[in-house]
């Protein structure tokens, strides 16, 4: 890794295959950004040339592969850049076993037995529901607040007097 800043304060750099946690070091160390993101994202290698860049330019197309999220101070000046993950940073064995799910169709759920089977180990399904008549019931006054009194009318019980 080659960086080289000139009397203008602009950059040139050549990084052949240079790991990112590196590059990651550098900044943080002689520039003060903060870089932050999970391990992982900066384990890749990144291969790039540039001539006469400001910090941000620099940094740019140094992560020109990656997601970033640049964070500035009231000024305008850099503090920390943010990786974030991408398509590209998913490890590869869970990229390899994803796995697509088809859905069966809307009218295919809705058959009585289609999709859900007491075979198969439902216990309840929708096609052996029963609906159930509920009889109302009185309910009392929740606060003294007239306001809050909810009454529902129910049938007279034998019971009552």
């Amino acid at each position: 890794m080659v960086l080289q800043t000139d009397e203008e304060g602009l950059l040139s750099g050549r990084l052949e295959n240079v790991n990112l946690a590196e590059v990651r070091q550098f900044f943080e160390k002689n520039y003060g950004i903060k870089f932050l993101g999970q391990d992982f994202l900066f384990q890749t290698n990144v291969t790039v040339s540039f001539e006469k860049l400001n910090l941000e330019q620099a940094l740019k197309r140094i992560l020109t592969r990656k997601n970033c999220a640049f964070k500035y101070d009231r000024q305008g000046a850099l503090l920390a850049v943010t990786v974030l993950p991408g398509i590209r940073d998913t490890p590869a064995p869970m990229r390899n076993n994803a796995v697509i799910t088809n859905h069966p169709p809307q009218a295919e759920l809705a058959q009585p037995g289609g999709i859900l089977k007491k075979e198969d180990g439902v216990a309840d399904d929708i096609t052996t529901f029963k609906p159930v008549k509920m009889e109302p019931k009185e309910v009392q006054v929740i606060k003294d607040n007239p306001l809050f009194e909810v009454k529902i009318n129910s049938p007279p019980s034998e019971k009552t007097p």
